[in-house]
């Protein structure tokens, strides 16, 4: 059984070696890591003083996005050897996972863009797959950030 305290003494399991990592945010990436729905959670994140916004997936899905866009830039000659090596490492996460991460210790985001305080996002085009150390999320609410429009 879990407690879940603010007491860093009593946090999760997996944030006992970095007790300034919110056990809130651990568990809600537990939880990702855990389903196979690729659904994510919009969330807006204090990273280093940085604002991130997009969907927090599970290593799954990410994993698995990064399968298909490192194939595709790696040409047809190497794309099967590529998308099979990030394949094998989406197999650590959901709900079939044989052997799940002793340690979470990464968020995963599909479409992040980052925010100036203008509201002017980057890239200003689309989002991107992104991987963040959770002990570097300062703070997050759940929401999505839009760039401003004209």
């Amino acid at each position: 059984e879990r407690i879940m305290t603010e007491n860093a003494d009593d946090n999760l399991t997996q944030v006992e070696n970095f007790p300034e990592t919110d056990w809130l945010i651990v568990n809600l990436v537990e939880t990702l890591n855990a389903l196979d729905d690729p659904a994510g959670m919009p969330m807006i994140l204090s990273v280093s003083g940085k604002i991130v916004s997009g969907s927090v997936i599970g290593g799954k899905e990410y994993f698995e996005l990064m399968a298909e866009a490192w194939a595709a830039m790696a040409g047809e000659e190497n794309a099967d050897g590529v998308r099979k090596k990030y394949l094998e490492l989406a197999k650590a996460y959901g709900s079939d996972a044989e052997e799940k991460p002793a340690h979470i210790r990464y968020l995963h985001m599909r479409n992040a863009r980052f925010f100036f305080a203008n509201g002017d996002p980057i890239p200003g085009n689309r989002g991107l797959l992104w991987r963040c150390k959770l002990s570097s999320v300062d703070g997050f609410a759940y929401g999505q950030l839009e760039a401003q429009t004209a």
